[in-house]
This record gives C-alpha cells, structure tokens and sequence, in this order.
C-alpha cells in the first residue's frame, strides 16, 4: 500500500478501521506465505521422502533374500558337517 493509500483510506474510514482493514491484509499475506510454504512441504514429502521410501522397501527386500541365502548356506554346512561327524565317530 502507498502512503497516500493509506491516508485516503484512514480519511474515508477512521483510524479504527484502518487498523482493521491493515490487520486483515497482514494476516492474509501471512496466511498466503504459509500456504506456501506448506505446498513445499508437501511437494517435498510426494518426492523426496516417497522415493526414499520406495527405495529402502526395495533394499530391505533385497536383505531379505540374502539372509535368506545365508541361513541356507549355513543349513547346508551344519548338514555336511553332522556328515563328517558321524562318519568320523564310525
């Protein structure tokens, strides 16, 4: 607003309602400042945040078999080496 905005406006309506009107303005741009930033947010979390949870889903999978192989893998050598075992106990 410009000042001589400004003093038309506290003229035709008073000081009271200046401040009124100066009040509502000031919130509605805070107001459009924080809508702002929340779309950012949300922007942020859609893309960032959702591929890095994709990712990680896609790695603990992948663990997953691992641990998997490892737990068959050790299955395999305490079985041949019961084997050994018993054949050396006979």
């Amino acid at each position: 607003m410009t000042p001589d905005a400004i003093g038309a406006l506290v003229t035709n309506i008073g000081l009271a309602g200046s401040l009124a009107v100066f009040f509502v303005w000031q919130s509605a741009k805070r107001e459009e400042k924080w809508n702002e930033r929340i779309m950012q947010l949300e922007d942020f979390q859609k893309t960032t945040l959702l591929e890095l949870v994709t990712r990680n889903a896609e790695l603990l999978s992948k663990n997953q078999d691992v641990l998997e192989q490892c737990i068959n893998t050790m299955d395999r050598w305490e079985s041949h080496l019961d084997r050994i075992e018993r054949a050396a106990n006979s």
